[in-house]
């Protein structure tokens, strides 16, 4: 809950589709004493020369263009005191801007600002006017001996990390200047110029209006451009390149030109998002195993004694006390699994768990542990489970009343109850539970069998003062002879 999940993992492959990349960052929140995972931009990221996809990363550089103002007061103080010391350089203003790098590797994290400001006269270590001067901000040692920066990157041919749609950039592009000159002659072929040859006066506007022309007078509008009739086609060419450059099927934004789609059909324009997605899936598995050891590793060393943990396991929230020194073994490979939604978006997944609980290869609660918005599957099986004693309760009420066992004004009272909003059980408790116990208390136990009902005789003592034994049967006759 405190590293947001639920949103991190879309965001993560919104960047690998984007940019070819995503990057998170671990780092100990000493306020919470907790690791926290962060989302950090691929734009501003700078790994380790000669990374490529799949590495894990060793050493990283973070760097961004932020105002000065934007800085903790903090770090506003030290860069003006370290400025102040240098009387060639210029004190920084609310419109100066800082360009803040971040360095993590195995043993250490860096902070540290580089100033661009403006100096009067020549600097010993550079001929520039405008010099960025250096500053260091924060340096903390890194505890856990791992850098804590996990990058997932695309798979690509070359090891190059690009974005999914990389190589439709240049089609894109085309398509967007069609258009733009399509909506051009659009707006000349409504709104065209008005030439006027030998005009006596001022052109007039408006209503009742008349224009007043020379001998040599002509007036007209200037036709539009005239519009190729391969326009439609041209766009639509781009538009499939754009799919299949991009790996994206018509059928995901609902561009289906036909009627009817077969099951054939649906399974061939799907094929290419699902390989699309099981290769996000694969890849944030990875990311995920890596981002959660080291987190487990910054618990185990920075926040030692006793804590509660909190979350959801298959689905069921739990609440349990942990220590990170004795029971976070690093030994143990951790593991994240997708289980049958791999390769799949959420509709199919759906589909293909109610298919295999249908079948038997799975059961109905490993299909609720595997359902998005399911918080307590435990919850959610006592409460089908009551509906279903609800409705036997509800359906005894009404046999009771239909046979005669249960008076007509009972039903005035139950219907009456139940607009009140008095429980169900409590109902069936009253008119058919305790008038069955009141019965057998009233009844005579006779103890061969059946009891007595009030008024009845009782049968008389055999021989030996005891009950009287069952007669013999009868001799058989006929056929059964």
């Amino acid at each position: 809950q405190a590293n947001g999940i639920d949103l991190l993992i879309p965001r993560a492959v919104m960047d690998m589709a984007a940019y070819g990349f995503s990057v998170w960052s671990i780092s100990p929140d000493f306020d919470q004493r907790m690791p926290l995972i962060e989302r950090r931009d691929p734009r501003q990221c700078y790994p380790e020369p000669g990374f490529r996809p799949g590495d894990e990363v060793r050493r990283c550089l973070f760097a961004r263009e932020v105002y000065f103002t934007q800085l903790p007061v903090e770090y506003q103080d030290k860069i003006q005191n370290l400025i102040g010391q240098d009387s060639k350089v210029e004190a920084p203003d609310e419109n100066a801007k800082v360009v803040l790098v971040e360095y993590y590797d195995e043993d250490e994290y860096v902070l540290a600002g580089l100033y661009t400001a403006s100096t009067s006269g020549i600097v010993a270590y550079h001929d520039r006017d405008d010099v960025p001067y250096p500053i260091l901000l924060d340096r903390i040692e890194n505890k856990v001996g791992i850098c804590p920066v996990v990058i997932g990157s695309r798979i690509s041919l070359d090891g190059e990390i690009r974005g999914q749609f990389d190589q439709v950039i240049g089609l894109l592009e085309a398509h967007i200047r069609l258009m733009g000159l399509i909506l051009d002659y659009a707006d000349q072929a409504v709104y065209s110029d008005i030439f006027v040859k030998d005009l006596i006066g001022e052109m007039p506007y408006g209503g009742g209006s008349f224009i007043e022309l020379g001998p040599q007078g002509a007036i007209g509008r200037v036709p539009p451009a005239v519009s190729s009739m391969n326009v439609q086609a041209d766009l639509m060419s781009l538009i499939d390149g754009i799919h299949v450059g991009g790996r994206w099927p018509k059928s995901r934004p609902g561009e289906i030109d036909q009627s009817i789609a077969s099951a054939k059909f649906l399974e061939a324009s799907a094929g290419m998002m699902n390989t699309a997605i099981r290769t996000y899936h694969q890849i944030m598995q990875r990311q995920l195993e890596r981002a959660l050891r080291i987190a487990l590793e910054v618990d185990k060393a920075y926040f030692p004694g006793t804590k509660t943990a909190a979350g959801i396991l298959r689905n069921q929230e739990f609440l349990t006390e942990y220590n990170p020194k004795t029971d976070i073994d690093t030994s143990h490979r951790l593991r994240v699994e997708y289980g049958l939604g791999l390769g799949r978006d959420p509709a199919q997944s759906a589909v293909l768990h109610i298919q295999y609980s249908q079948a038997e290869f799975v059961s109905k609660e490993f299909v609720q542990e595997n359902i998005d918005g399911l918080t307590d599957v435990g919850r959610e099986r006592s409460r089908l489970d009551t509906e279903k004693f609800r409705g036997m309760a509800l359906a005894k009420l009404l046999q009771g009343i239909e046979a005669g066992m249960i008076p007509n004004r009972a039903l005035v009272e139950i219907a009456r109850a139940r607009e009140k909003g008095d429980d169900l059980f409590d109902l069936f408790e009253e008119y058919i539970v305790k008038p069955e116990e009141e019965m057998a208390e009233s009844q005579i136990d006779t103890g061969l069998g059946a009891p007595i009902q009030p008024g009845m005789q009782p049968p008389p003592p055999g021989p030996d003062g005891g009950p009287m034994p069952p007669a013999p049967p009868s001799a058989p006759e006929g056929a059964d002879l």
